[in-house]
């Protein structure tokens, strides 16, 4: 079966970032991961959402080196993340 993403468009680039934010979607169904791998997931979501706002967004993920190993439910921040976007400070919705 012919892939859906060619090894080209693994570069970083907005295709290939959507696409791992699905698989880990579909394929994450643990009852915990760790936190550098959720942050993992919320950089990719950031790096998608900035094509649309531009430099109207930025951020940093800080993470201290003691936590990284942490475990935490699934998807616990990025959807907290994604709501920053639609409830900004602004007004405006980023």
């Amino acid at each position: 079966m012919p892939s859906l993403i060619s090894i080209e468009d693994k570069k970083f680039t907005p295709r290939w970032i959507i696409a791992s934010i699905i698989v880990n979607a579909l394929v994450n169904t643990l009852i915990a991961v760790i936190l550098a791998q959720e942050m993992d997931v919320v950089k990719n979501y950031l790096d998608v959402f900035s094509v649309r706002t531009g430099e109207r967004l930025a951020y940093r993920i800080d993470i201290p080196d003691n936590l990284r190993n942490f475990m935490i439910p699934p998807l616990l921040i990025q959807p907290l993340v994604e709501n920053v976007g639609f409830h900004s400070k602004s007004g405006v919705p980023l």
